[in-house]
This record gives C-alpha cells, sequence and structure tokens, in this order.
C-alpha cells in the first residue's frame, strides 16, 4: 500500500509503498535530491571518513600547501609537478644522478679517425665504431663490396654488363641476367634490335604509314582503330561522339538527370510568374541536333532560350583549356538555325543587376518578333 510522504530535500510530496518505508528508504522524491543531500549533508567534516588534511612544506619554494593523510604518508615534498622538476634538473644532474655511470665514452672513428663520445649503453651494443653514416659508408664502400673481400657465406654470381662493361653480382636465381640495370636494357635494344614493320592504313585519313607488326596485329585481333598519329585519332573520337550525341536514344542514355543551377531556376521563376510560353528542358528531355537547349517555346514557334554564364561558354573569361565551338554563342545559334530555330542568348553578367520584370520585357520581344 502506497503512502504519502514529504522529501527531505525539496519538500514535495509523493508516494511511496509502506514497505520500503519500514526498510528505511523513501525520504526522497528523486535520485537528482538524493545527490544533492548528499552533497551537502556529507560534505568535509560532517563526513564520517572525514580525516584533517596535514601540513607541509614544499622543498623547492618552501611554499606551505596541505595534503591528504595517505599523501603524507607517502612522503610528498612538493607542492606542484613544476617545482618538482625544477628540484629534479638542479638535485639529479650528471654526478648526483642515482644511474650515473661516468659520463660518455672516448672512442676514434675507424674511417676518419676523428674523437668522437658516445653513452656507456650505446658502446655495450656494439656501435661507437663510426662518428657519423658517412664514415660508416665509406668504410663499408671500401672493404665490404669489393671482389676480394665478399663474404664467405655470399653466393653472388658475377657478371659483366653486355652494354656498358660494368661489373655487377646476381643471386642464382638472376644467374642469366646480362645487363646491370633497365638503362643498359634499353639502350641496347634500342641501338640492336630492329623491329619487324608492317604496312598499315589509317582509319581516319587514309594514308598509309609503317607500324610495329606485333602491336598492329594486336590491334586488329582486339578490334582496335588503327590511326596514323594522336591528331587523326582524337578527330575520329570527336567526330563519332557527336554522331551517337545526335540519337536521341543514345543522348537519352548517356545524359544523367541534370538538375538546374541557380541561374537557370531564376529563369524558370520569371517564366512562371510572368506566364511566358516556354518550358525547362535542360534535363535531357529534348536533344536538338546532338544538344540540349535550355527553354524551349510551347506554342508551337520554334523558339528556344539559352541561359550562359562566362566561366562555361565564354573563351575570354574561362578557366577551362578549351571551350567547344558549340558552347560559344555564335556555334550555339548556327547549330539550332540549321533546324529553323531562333535563339536567345542570356548572359550572366548582363542581367545579374535587371530585375525580373526588365529580364521578362526581354523574352517578349523575342518572342513576338
Amino acid at each position: 500500500m502506497k503512502v504519502k510522504v514529504i522529501c527531505q530535500q525539496c519538500g514535495k510530496i509523493f508516494s511511496v509503498y509502506s514497505s520500503r518505508i519500514e526498510r528505511g528508504g523513501g525520504k526522497f522524491c528523486s535520485q537528482q535530491c538524493y545527490s544533492e543531500y548528499l552533497r551537502e549533508a556529507m560534505k568535509g567534516e560532517k563526513n564520517p571518513s572525514w580525516k584533517e588534511k596535514k601540513k607541509c612544506i614544499c622543498a623547492q619554494c618552501k611554499k606551505e600547501f596541505f595534503v591528504n593523510q595517505w599523501e603524507f604518508k607517502k612522503g610528498r615534498k612538493f607542492c606542484s609537478r613544476e617545482c618538482y622538476a625544477i628540484y629534479r634538473s638542479e638535485h639529479y644532474k650528471r654526478e648526483k644522478a642515482p644511474a650515473w655511470k661516468g659520463g660518455k665514452i672516448k672512442c676514434i672513428c675507424k674511417e676518419c679517425g676523428k674523437e668522437f663520445y658516445v653513452d656507456p649503453n650505446v658502446k655495450k651494443k656494439g656501435y661507437g665504431i663510426f662518428c657519423s653514416r658517412v664514415c660508416q659508408g665509406k668504410y663499408m664502400a671500401s672493404h665490404w663490396l669489393t671482389p676480394l673481400n665478399i663474404r664467405k657465406k655470399d653466393k653472388r654470381i658475377r657478371k659483366i654488363c653486355k652494354e656498358c662493361g660494368k661489373e655487377f653480382f646476381v643471386p642464382p636465381s638472376q644467374k642469366d641476367h646480362v645487363f646491370c640495370s633497365r638503362e643498359c636494357y634499353y639502350k641496347w635494344c634500342k641501338e640492336n634490335r630492329k623491329p619487324t614493320m608492317a604496312e598499315a592504313t589509317c582509319d581516319y585519313c587514309g594514308r598509309k604509314f609503317l607500324r610495329d607488326r606485333g602491336r598492329l596485329r594486336d590491334q586488329r585481333r582486339r578490334g582496335q582503330r588503327v590511326f596514323c598519329s594522336e591528331e587523326c585519332r582524337r578527330k575520329w573520337q570527336s567526330e563519332f561522339q557527336k554522331e551517337l550525341w545526335k540519337n536521341p536514344e543514345i543522348a537519352r542514355k548517356r545524359r544523367r538527370k541534370q538538375i538546374p543551377n541557380n541561374f537557370e531556376l531564376r529563369g524558370m521563376r520569371i517564366i512562371q510568374n510572368y506566364q511566358l510560353p516556354y518550358k525547362f528542358v535542360g534535363d535531357g528531355k529534348v536533344n536538338i541536333n546532338g544538344l540540349c537547349p535550355d527553354f524551349i517555346a510551347t506554342d508551337g514557334k520554334k523558339k528556344i532560350i539559352e541561359f550562359f554564364g562566362e566561366p562555361y561558354h565564354e573563351p575570354k573569361n574561362t578557366w577551362l583549356k578549351n571551350v567547344p565551338w558549340e558552347n560559344q554563342e555564335f556555334g550555339r545559334k548556327a547549330l539550332f538555325s540549321q533546324l529553323g530555330y531562333d535563339t536567345l542568348i542570356l548572359w550572366y553578367s548582363e542581367i545579374k543587376n535587371m530585375s525580373d520584370a526588365e529580364v521578362a520585357d526581354i523574352i517578349k520581344k523575342f518572342h513576338e518578333k
């Protein structure tokens, strides 16, 4: 059975089972009130396990500070880590340090005879023979790698390079090698190997030229086209791709669904607000002569509107290396005019400071003429 009690911390009335009160509980309405009560009732000297702090004097700065009894029993002598670090740097230096072993040991470099010093543990590990890696490298080059001082366990085979005549060593697994490096191999092949050439015909310009027989055979077997130069390959690729884009089905599959940019969104807003007879087709819905216009007339007239930004359509103000002719103003108008379309080009720099009403007037005049 539940009974109503008052919280000893906040004074709130709450219900609790009588059995819980009999066990000594039910004094607080929540864990938060219980925690706040303990924070106040068990603070400092009110805590049963309270032990008074001990007074100490810092061995470095002589400042008084208080520590817990367990820290005092362990023999704490410093008020902070800074004082401890300063004390260690002054009283545990060189001979005063417990691990001092007499300092660095004097050594003489085996290559240049220069005197240098190393720690005892470095000397114990077998180092301290050379003063630097430079001296170590010179010593190894003059004593360990000459043909007369090759180690007995080394089973490398001595060879003479077929191209430069340089002596080199190879493991038994490479006993058939006759060149010391790839550079020598390529140089020898360039001077001595004469590839068998075959006559081929360029698939673009029809000019006859010579090509390596093996390479020509591989290209024909894979069904690849053969060109006399990189320029012919690029021209053929450009014309082939243009023909493919003229096919509406292929263009629809290749073109991703494009999202209109902010410039085109403004045009859509103007057309919608002023009820102009145009619709947005820049997402690939319409393909004209291999190109996709931005807006096209919906009342039967052959009218097209393009929203051009300078970075992608103006060769003088672009960061692109080359702006294709069909993406420029003159090229776009010429290609659309072949099929009887009249084109209006709206440049971003020209209409960015115009109001929507002014842009709508330009479109209306273009549509009415």
